[in-house]
């Protein structure tokens, strides 16, 4: 008895101090967004204004719940109650002056981390946070449960493992490289830390103010105290199942971190199937592209870190997940979300079995002009007379004629088709048309070892910085997916 009470006793002790620190570190913000939401609270005129700032709260969780740590002070100070309502009706139902209140300190004041500094796990940890209140959200009508409501449940389930993974990292990093099949990450963690992810949201939220009922309304308990029987009695026992669809498919997200991704994707998809249909997973495919695309806008760092289809989520006749693209295609993780979507799309077509001709037919339609390319043309080597022939001109070409380019002899005034063909890397130029538009002309190899030909692009627009620019990269990415158009590969 006595060493149940120590152990007890130390339990809150470790939790005491973790909320602490979770509460003083917090987890990194998204700036770009917070200055946006400051000059709209600035702009602001009325309390009309508030949903559509809240609307945007949703697309950072660390700003979404500084908001709600921060409106419970606020409200205890003017002495009114805590009610154990939905996290963002109790936002909408705040004045303009409140709001502003809420976002009135600064940045430092919210979080002293950066997404600049996160690793791969930590930012696979935010990206499964987004995978699965993505999933939630999609999935809700057909649980009976409001979007709102499930927004708030599967965000609120993620929180205390998220604040794990970005307060406490060399412990986390650990627990994910050596995650044993059959064993949750959250087991993992609380046998390390001796208390639960989840009880750790619970005390966090409970130092706010809000009551043990708020966090078992969405979902919120500790598997060492009573297990799950409390959400019994609640709409929580819902959420909780519609949560752990979500959960289970931003782990299969990630195969290179947990041994029960297969296992997670197939259980995943046959209940979103059953929910939404054939064709379920295509639709929360699109949410979490949606969802991806926002951070891509506002938080670079942290879809650049390749957060976007790890694991990626497509229905094929085998209804089988398709291997990671990003090995397929290394360019994909740099470029924007539209392209990448449309590549992954042309990928999909490639493996159902369609001939070269089709595929490559896809690529010059849908995909080239997605990455704002205006024409082109492949050309292939034709050794027996020296010559790049080209095969497939398509689009508005404006700088260059679709005619045969010797190779014979490269000089350093040479065509940039012929330049190409001998460059691994692709080659820029800036000429003007016969409008006198100033545009730029980009060729590059393609087939790898076995040179076969060039593929040349031409951009309405300069390229500025031939390292770095997004056309670039595009162009990367494009050459890539040729080859498999090909069947080079």
């Amino acid at each position: 008895m006595v060493s149940s009470r120590l152990s007890g006793s130390l339990t809150e002790r470790r939790l005491e101090r973790a909320v602490g620190h979770v509460s003083d570190f917090w987890i990194p913000v998204n700036d770009g967004l917070l200055q946006e939401i400051r000059e709209e609270l600035s702009a602001a005129e009325s309390d009309s204004s508030a949903p559509q700032i809240i609307a945007r709260l949703k697309g950072d969780f660390s700003l979404f719940f500084h908001a709600l740590r921060v409106l419970s002070d606020i409200l205890r100070e003017e002495g009114a109650s805590l009610e154990s309502q939905d996290p963002i009706l109790l936002l909408e139902k705040s004045s303009l002056d409140t709001l502003k209140k809420i976002f009135q300190s600064g940045d430092e004041e919210i979080s002293r981390l950066s997404f600049d500094d996160g690793s791969d796990a930590q930012l696979a940890r935010f990206h499964e946070m987004l995978v699965s209140s993505s999933t939630a959200v999609t999935l809700a009508e057909s649980y009976g449960v409001d979007e709102q409501s499930a927004y708030s449940a599967s965000v609120l389930r993620q929180l205390g493992l998220t604040l794990i993974a970005w307060n406490y990292p060399g412990m986390y990093q650990e627990v994910m490289n050596t995650l044993e099949s059959g064993v949750s990450v959250e087991e993992a963690v609380s046998k390390r830390l001796g208390f639960s992810p989840q009880l750790l949201a619970i005390r966090l939220f409970q130092s706010w103010g809000y009551d043990t009922e708020f966090c078992t309304n969405y979902g919120l308990h500790d598997p060492a105290v009573g297990g799950e029987e409390c959400l019994k009695e609640a709409m929580a026992d819902t959420l909780v199942e519609l949560c752990r669809v979500g959960e289970s498919l931003a782990r299969a997200h990630h195969p290179e971190l947990y041994p029960s991704a297969r296992s997670d994707w197939e259980e995943a998809t046959q209940v979103i199937t059953e929910k939404l249909g054939e064709g379920g997973v295509k639709k929360v495919q699109e949410k979490i592209d949606e969802t991806l695309e926002t951070y891509y806008t506002f938080m670079p760092e942290v879809y650049q870190h390749g957060l976007d289809g790890l694991y990626e989520l497509v229905e094929t006749p085998e209804s089988e997940p398709l291997s990671r693209d990003i090995i397929r295609n290394p360019f994909l993780s740099c470029i924007s979300p539209e392209v990448a979507r449309s590549l992954r799309r042309l990928y999909q077509h490639i493996d159902g079995g369609l001939d070269a001709a089709v595929t490559t037919k896809v690529f010059v339609d849908e995909v080239i002009p997605v990455a704002q390319f205006s024409g082109g043309c492949v050309y292939t080597a034709d050794p027996s007379i020296m010559m790049l022939m080209p095969q497939y001109p398509f689009g508005d070409l404006q700088l260059k004629k679709p005619q045969g380019v010797d190779y014979s002899v490269v000089l350093s005034n040479a065509d940039i088709i012929s330049l190409a063909f001998q460059d691994p890397e692709p080659v820029v130029e800036y000429r003007m048309n016969e409008a006198g538009e100033l545009m730029t002309a980009v060729a590059g190899m393609f087939g790898g070892t076995q040179r076969v030909g060039v593929l040349y692009l031409e951009l309405p627009e300069m390229v500025s910085d031939f390292e770095k620019d997004e056309q670039v990269l595009n162009f990367q990415a494009m050459r890539h997916a040729l080859v498999e158009c090909l069947r080079l590969t």
